[in-house]
C-alpha cells in the first residue's frame, strides 16, 4: 500500500471512530447536563411568608379552601381555587396536596427536559435548551409563583420538538398544565392557554394535510383542555355551576389590574425591555439564514415576550427586575425550532444577553441575591432541600410554628376578644393575618382586600355583600392604603355599604371594631344636580350639613384602552382643598368613581373616620372640602369632560 492510500485509510478510520464516538459524547454530556439542571430545579420547600399585606392573601387562599369557599362566588382574587397549592399555609390543613403539586410539577420538567435531550435532533440545542432552562430557574427570585408556568414551558418544547407517535399525549398533557395553572394564578394561566394553542397550531399544521383520523384526535387533544378546566373547578370547589362567576370574575380581575395597579418607575426599564424584545425578534426575522423553520416557535416567543412585558411594567417595583429572565424563556422556542448552526449561534446570544442583564438587573434589586444564585448553582442548596422534601411532615410543622410565632405579635387587646366572642370577623382593607392571630372566624367580603377591587363589577360585589345577610358580624377597619390610594376613591360603592350597615363597637391600637347593624343608616341617595368638569379644574363643592356623595364619570379613550392593554393606564388623582386651607393629594381607581363616593364628610385619617360609624347622628364639621380637581399622569387616556353628580344620603329617622 502506498503512502497516500495509507494516509487516506488512517483519515478515513479516524473519521469512523469520531463518527461512533461523538453521539456518545454528547449523550453522556447531556446526561449530566439533565442531572445537573435537575439539582438546580428542585423546587424550594416550605417557608414561612411572614406577615403583612402580600402574607394576608397567601394566607387567606389558605382559609379560603379550608373553609370551602368557592372561587368566584364566595371568593374573588387573581389566584383560583388552587392558588392555596402555590403558597399554602398551615391554615390549609394537610400539606399532602400542596407536596404533590410542587413535586408533580418537577417531575414533569424533568421528565419534559429528558425526553427533549434524547429526541433532539441537534444535540447542541438540546444541551443549551436545557442548560439556559436550568439557569433561567435560578435566576428566578420568585421560583413558587413560577414553577407552574416553567413546566408548562418545557412541555411545549418538547411538543414542537417531538415527532412521534406520542405526541397527542405530550399535547394533552400541555393542556392539563394549562388547565391547572388557570386555576391557580389566573395571568399565568391565560398564558399558559395561550402558549398551549399557539404549539397546538404549530403542530397540527407540521401534520398537513390531516386524514379524518388525525383531525378527530388533535380535535380530542383540543376537548382536554377545557374539560380539564371543568374537572379541576368541580374537584376543588364541588361546585360546577360557580365556574361561570369564576370566569366573570376572572374576566373582570384580569381586565382592571392594569387600569388600577399601575407604578410608574423608571423610564430605561420599559426603554431597555422595548428595545430587547424589537432587537430580538428584528435580529430574527432580518438575519436568520432559515426563517421557515423558525416560525413554529416564533408565536409562542410572541406569547411569551407580551406577558414577561406585561408582568414586569405594570407594577415597575419589584416585578420590573424579572423581565429579561422571563423573556429569555421566550426565546427558548425559536432555540430548539432552529435547524441550522448559524440560527442557533444567533438565538444563543441573545438569549445569553437577556440572562446577563437578568442577573445584573436582580442583583440590583434584591439584596443578598447575589449569594442564593451561586449557592444554587453550586449545588449547595440541594442536599438541605431534599432533606426538607424527605421529612415534610416535620418541615411543614416547623414552617406552621415559626408563621404562628410571626403572627403573635398581632395579637389585640382582651377586649376586643370580649366583643367579638365566637362572633365572624371580616378585616378592612386587607389584613388577614390579624384575624387569624386573635383565632376567630373569618367570614371575608369576595373580594377580600380592598385594593383588589379593580372594577365597578368587583367593587358592587363587596358591596351587596355587606349589605346582605352573609356578611360578617364584625369588620376590623384600618385606614392603610396602597399607592397612596385613599380607601372611600378606591372601592366607593362598598365603604358607603359598610358604613351604612356597620357601627362603632369599641376603637384601640389603631383599629376600628364595628359591628353590623339590623336597620340601614341612610335611605336612597336623592339627587341634588350635576356638573361637567375637565381636568385640572377646580370643582366648587356644594355646601350643606347632609351626608354629600360624588360621582364622578371618568372614561378611558381609544388611545387610554390601548395602552392599558399594551402597557399601563397612568394614574389618577383627587386633589382638594378644605375651607381651613387644608389640602390633600390621593390617588384614585378611575372607573369606580362614578358608583358615588362620600365628599362630605371625607376623613382623612382613622381618628376622621371613627365618628362616621357612631350610632348617633353624625356632628357635622365646620371644616369642609370647598374644591376638588382631577389630575391625570396621561390625560389623553381618558374623556376630557368629566360628568359628576352631586347627592344626598338622607338619614333615616330614628336612626
Amino acid at each position: 500500500m502506498s503512502p497516500a492510500n495509507s494516509r487516506r485509510s488512517s483519515r478515513r478510520l479516524l473519521e469512523t471512530v469520531t463518527a461512533v464516538r461523538q453521539p456518545a459524547l454528547w449523550r453522556g454530556l447531556l446526561l449530566l447536563t439533565v442531572t445537573y439542571v435537575a439539582l438546580v430545579s428542585l423546587p424550594m420547600p416550605w417557608a414561612p411568608y411572614g406577615i403583612g399585606l402580600d402574607a394576608s392573601w397567601m394566607l387567606g387562599l389558605s382559609l379560603a379552601h379550608h373553609q370551602a369557599m368557592v372561587a368566584g362566588r364566595d371568593i374573588v382574587f387573581q389566584y383560583g381555587p388552587l392558588g392555596y397549592l402555590v403558597y399554602p399555609d398551615l391554615a390549609c390543613g394537610t400539606p399532602v396536596p400542596p407536596l404533590l403539586y410542587r413535586i408533580g410539577l418537577y417531575l414533569i420538567l424533568v421528565a419534559a427536559l429528558c425526553r427533549l435531550a434524547w429526541i433532539h435532533r441537534s444535540k447542541v440545542a438540546a444541551f443549551w435548551t436545557v442548560l439556559l432552562l436550568g439557569l433561567g430557574i435560578s435566576l428566578d427570585p420568585m421560583p413558587e409563583q413560577s414553577q407552574g408556568i416553567i413546566a408548562l414551558t418545557a412541555g411545549a418544547l418538547l411538543l414542537l420538538v417531538d415527532r412521534s407517535r406520542w405526541r397527542s399525549l405530550e399535547a394533552s398533557l400541555l393542556a392539563v398544565l394549562a388547565a391547572l395553572g388557570f386555576l391557580g394564578k389566573l395571568d399565568q394561566g391565560v398564558e399558559g392557554i395561550a402558549i398551549f394553542l399557539a404549539v397546538l397550531v404549530a403542530v397540527v399544521l407540521q401534520n398537513r394535510p390531516l386524514d379524518w383520523p388525525a383531525r378527530r384526535l388533535w380535535l380530542a387533544v383540543l376537548s382536554v383542555l377545557p374539560l380539564s378546566i371543568v374537572a379541576f373547578y368541580w374537584a376543588s370547589t364541588g361546585s360546577l355551576p360557580s365556574l361561570v362567576a369564576y370566569l366573570r370574575s376572572g374576566w373582570e380581575i384580569t381586565s382592571g389590574y392594569s387600569e388600577t395597579m399601575g407604578l410608574a418607575g423608571p423610564l430605561w426599564q420599559p426603554a431597555l425591555a422595548c428595545a430587547t424584545i424589537a432587537a430580538a425578534f428584528a435580529a430574527v426575522l432580518l438575519v436568520a439564514g432559515d426563517l421557515r423553520t423558525l416560525l413554529p416557535g416564533l408565536t409562542p416567543a410572541l406569547i411569551v415576550s407580551f406577558f414577561a412585558f406585561k408582568h414586569a411594567m405594570v407594577r415597575q417595583d419589584a416585578h420590573a427586575a424579572l423581565f429579561q429572565g422571563n423573556f429569555a424563556f421566550g426565546l427558548l422556542f425559536l432555540l430548539v425550532s432552529a435547524r441550522l448552526a448559524r440560527d442557533r449561534r444567533l438565538i444563543l446570544v441573545l438569549e445569553l444577553f437577556s440572562f446577563g442583564m437578568s442577573y445584573a438587573i436582580e442583583v440590583e434589586q434584591f439584596p443578598g441575591f447575589d449569594q442564593d444564585v451561586r449557592a444554587r448553582l453550586e449545588l449547595r442548596r440541594a442536599g438541605p432541600t431534599l432533606a426538607a422534601f424527605w421529612h415534610w411532615q416535620s418541615t411543614w410543622t416547623n414552617v406552621g410554628t415559626a408563621e404562628q410565632g410571626l403572627r403573635a405579635r398581632l395579637r389585640l387587646p382582651a377586649r376586643f376578644h370580649e366583643i367579638v366572642e365566637n362572633g365572624t370577623v371580616d378585616v378592612q382593607p386587607w389584613e388577614v393575618d390579624v384575624v387569624q392571630a386573635n383565632g376567630w372566624r373569618w367570614q371575608p367580603r369576595p373580594i377580600f382586600q380592598s385594593n383588589s377591587a379593580y372594577t365597578p363589577v368587583l367593587d358592587r360585589m363587596n358591596a351587596e355583600h355587606l349589605e346582605g345577610d352573609r356578611t360578617a358580624d364584625f369588620v376590623l377597619v384600618d385606614f392603610s392604603d396602597i399607592d397612596g390610594r385613599h380607601p372611600f376613591l378606591e372601592a366607593p360603592f362598598s365603604w358607603r355599604a359598610m358604613l351604612d350597615r356597620y357601627d362603632l363597637s369599641f376603637s384601640g391600637e389603631g383599629w376600628l371594631l364595628l359591628q353590623h347593624r339590623s336597620r340601614r343608616r341612610w335611605g336612597p341617595l336623592a339627587r341634588m344636580g350635576g356638573y361637567r368638569a375637565h381636568w385640572d379644574e377646580n370643582v366648587p363643592v356644594p355646601a350643606t350639613n347632609d351626608f354629600l356623595v360624588m360621582a364622578p364619570r371618568i372614561s378611558p379613550s381609544c388611545a387610554g384602552k390601548a395602552e392599558s392593554l399594551f402597557f399601563r393606564s397612568g394614574a389618577v388623582y383627587m386633589e382638594g382643598t378644605f375651607g381651613s386651607g387644608r389640602r390633600f393629594q390621593w390617588r384614585c381607581v378611575p372607573r369606580n368613581l362614578a358608583a358615588g363616593f362620600l365628599i362630605y364628610p371625607f376623613p382623612l385619617s382613622l381618628r376622621e373616620l371613627q365618628p362616621l360609624f357612631l350610632p348617633d347622628r353624625y356632628l357635622a364639621s365646620s371644616d369642609q372640602i370647598v374644591s376638588v380637581r382631577f389630575h391625570a399622569d396621561k390625560p389623553g387616556e381618558f374623556a376630557p369632560e368629566i360628568p359628576i353628580v352631586w347627592s344626598r344620603l338622607p338619614v333615616i329617622a330614628g336612626q
